[in-house]
């Protein structure tokens, strides 16, 4: 499975519509991203070899014939065809080769990206977005992308990609985009994984400058990124720069909590809080230096990335309480905080003789940040609460694989991985704390994986996982649980596909969620973490199937989640105080969910019409105890026009519950318009979104037998947003890196092989 490959042919004979052999045609071929070519001997024979493939494009060409043009499924190392011309023609055509621009494979989706979203796009995240997929929301501008059935992962060339990495990649560079949704080998066992495919050069690099800058809630995001190639090595460095400035808007909100039946006070109590004005400013600086090995059998990458951010709040509001405990006053705060970041990453994949493949990768990150808040309440005699807190955090990866493909066509893997995270904290505002806390989360998984009648991939694990952590020298505490799952994929053809998994996977809460850290908000409110929750189960099962109908692309999907014994936020009074807390065991979650995603391309795959509907259904038990569904649905266009390009979508309101009991959220519809051009390295790109969004878009609201909480938030991420983003990249002594057999026409699309 991981050996190197050998070359597989296709051979045959040339024939006109009167069966005489036509000697002299031109054969052309694409398999993949490699273009082939021949011409048919005196006898009209012809011999192509390629890679292993499922399928190519095959095109004939002969003076004095219509040229003739097919996909042929491959049946093996070797494969037979007979080419018929079907009638003469006087009219001499430009050779091109075109093919569908996706298809299914035995692994996965093979995605060819037209020269219309190249040149839509500045990025891999822009690219990704300007594809259009179905069933895949993705935000061009953060790179946070999503599927029906989970978050993505980002890889390129099979190796794990960062964000910096993927904002400095060009997509004109790019060959295909490949989307495998369940467990592979050789993507480190990530579902859902999205791999791009890009040209090799042999030396010579380019240089790219791009820049946001967003007006009305105003923010900018500047980079410069640097890629130089020689022979097998690969050098990046990226600088990046970015701002948020907002006056007045984004960080408004307006509370209420109601304690009923205080027991040593005696009576119902009522807080409300609104903010009536604010300013909100962070400045984050960014490097990462990037280097990459690569060979026919082995890969290596190391990288070292540095950030410093900093933040300032300020913010005031009217605080009312019912009964008059205390009198109504007008609340001042001030927020400061500043951190910096230092990260190492490594990793490595080299394939060794008797189908053997290794690979490893580690990380390990320093933080330290300062944070320093000021409330003021206002009120006669009331003295400033301040939190003043200094934190130094550790977190570190490693995970080893070893795979060997076995006489019977299966795979087995082993990849044990250890993660872990320690901090220290030092308050020493008002009320002075010192937290100091670690976890360590152990994962052995064996993986084992067959492919039936050579076509249908069955995967299988089994897992064991050690979690160990301590809070403030209470003594390590270790839990150890097992965890199973299977997914499979069944390409019917190479239009459709049906693809699923089941699995019972044991989790282990967040680092944060055990913290035991305590801080002091106001007169009644607390926020602290939970050293003592445990870990949950969790159970899923999906169903998908894709379609691909000639300009028409379907993905449907039914997915059931479950959280057995899961983390719940708890709102308990305590010394005439409002506590924040997190509790397990408290009550499950079920959740169900059907979703439809079409794409139609029209207009020759200029204009893009994409839809989409989700159904959902929740329910809990316990004390939060309740039901929940709601239907959603999104629509957008894409119309694409030489080197411009128009955009527009929309998604509908959601009101849903978030997974804290019976806190709702109540999402405004979103909402934006774009326009692109790109050209010679340059890159243009202007548009709007949520243009008439105003006032509150999250709501929050509580009960329990002795506390109701209503929030409302704001938020700037929903906020009306004019910007423009330009981007200039050029090369300096390129070359690219031909492989055997070398492309044959130049004109020829690297994508859906259709001239620019």
């Amino acid at each position: 499975l991981m050996a190197e490959q050998p070359m597989w042919s296709v051979s045959g004979t040339v024939f006109n519509f009167e069966e005489e052999a036509v000697a002299g045609a031109m054969i052309f071929a694409k398999v993949d991203t490699v273009s082939i070519g021949s011409t048919s001997d005196k006898d009209g024979n012809f011999f192509l070899e390629f890679p292993p493939a499922d399928s190519l494009c095959i095109k004939a060409v002969m003076t004095g014939y219509k040229p003739k043009e097919e996909k042929i499924m491959i049946a093996g190392k070797s494969t037979e065809i007979d080419i018929v011309f079907d009638e003469r023609s006087t009219k001499l055509e430009e050779v091109t080769v075109s093919c569908e621009n996706a298809f299914v494979s035995d692994n996965g989706i093979k995605f060819y990206p037209t020269g219309y979203q190249k040149s839509a796009s500045d990025d891999a995240y822009s690219l990704l977005n300007s594809m259009q997929l179905p069933g895949f929301d993705i935000d061009r501008h953060t790179g946070a992308a999503n599927t029906r059935s989970g978050s993505v992962s980002y890889f390129i060339d099979g190796h794990p990609a960062g964000d910096e990495e993927l904002r400095s990649l060009r997509p004109k560079d790019v060959l295909r985009v490949e989307y495998y949704e369940y467990p592979l080998i050789q993507f480190n066992m990530m579902p859902n994984v999205i791999n791009y495919v890009i040209k090799k050069y042999d030396y010579g690099g380019y240089a790219t400058f791009s820049g946001r800058q967003s007006f009305l809630n105003e923010n900018g995001d500047y980079r410069t990124s640097i890629r130089y190639d020689k022979k097998k090595m690969s050098y990046t460095v990226v600088l990046n720069g970015d701002y948020s400035d907002n006056s007045g808007t984004g960080i408004n909100s307006k509370e209420n909590y109601r304690l009923s039946g205080i027991p040593e006070e005696g009576y119902d109590l009522c807080r409300s809080y609104e903010h009536t004005a604010g300013t909100q400013r962070n400045y984050d600086l960014s490097s990462l230096l990037l280097l990459q090995y690569q060979s026919d059998k082995f890969y290596a990458q190391s990288s070292a990335g540095f950030s410093y951010d900093k933040r300032k709040d300020t913010g005031s509001g009217l605080q009312r309480y019912s009964p008059s405990v205390f009198p109504d006053s007008q609340t001042n705060e001030y927020n400061t905080g500043k951190s910096a970041n230092t990260t190492w990453t490594g990793y490595f994949r080299m394939i060794l003789q008797n189908a053997q493949m290794i690979s490893g990768s580690a990380m390990f990150q320093y933080s330290n940040s300062n944070s320093y808040r000021n409330y003021d309440s206002g009120m006669a005699g009331a003295d400033h609460i301040i939190t003043d807190a200094e934190s130094d955090a550790y977190a570190y990866s490693a995970q080893f694989m070893y795979a060997k493909a076995l006489k019977n066509g299966g795979t087995v893997a082993i990849y044990p991985s250890v993660t872990g995270k320690s901090s220290n904290v030092d308050y020493s505002g008002t009320v002075p704390y010192y937290q100091k806390s670690s976890q360590t989360d152990f994962l052995l998984p064996v993986n084992y994986e067959i492919r039936i009648k050579n076509k249908y991939l069955i995967s299988t694990t089994l897992q064991g996982l050690m979690v160990t952590y301590s809070v403030n020298g209470s003594g390590k505490k270790t839990e150890i649980t097992p965890s199973a799952g299977i997914y499979y994929n069944i390409p019917f053809t190479q239009r459709n596909m049906l693809s699923g998994n089941v699995y019972y996977i044991t989790r282990s809460p967040s680092f944060s969620l055990r913290s035991n850290m305590t801080q002091q908000v106001d007169e009644l409110y607390l926020l602290r973490g939970n050293p003592h929750i445990k870990n949950y189960k969790t159970f899923q099962s999906y169903v998908g199937y894709t379609t691909f109908l000639q300009n028409l692309s379907l993905s449907l999907r039914a997915n059931y989640f479950a959280v057995y014994g899961g983390t719940f936020d708890t709102w308990t009074p305590e010394n005439g105080m409002i506590v924040h807390s997190y509790e397990d065991g408290i009550g499950d979650v079920n959740n169900f969910n059907l979703s439809l995603d079409a794409n139609l391309s029209l207009l020759e795959k200029s204009l893009v019409l994409r839809g989409g509907v989700k159904y959902c259904n929740e329910n809990y038990t316990g004390i939060y105890a309740g039901h929940h569904n709601f239907v959603n649905y999104n629509i957008g266009a894409a119309y694409y026009y030489k080197k411009f390009s128009a955009n527009c979508n929309f998604k509908s309101k959601v009101k849903t519950t978030m997974g804290t009991g019976s806190s709702t959220y109540d999402y405004k519809p979103s909402y934006d318009l774009f326009f692109t051009y790109g050209n010679r390295g340059w890159f243009f790109e202007i548009g709007c979104s949520n243009v008439f969004n105003r006032g509150w878009y999250m709501n929050r609201s509580m009960d329990s037998s002795y506390l109701s909480i209503d929030s409302y938030s704001f938020s700037d991420s929903m906020d009306p947003q004019f910007y423009v983003k330009v981007s200039y990249s050029f090369d300096f002594g390129r070359k690219l890196q031909h492989t055997k057999p070398i492309e044959i026409d130049s004109k020829i699309d690297d994508g859906i092989m259709m001239p620019d």
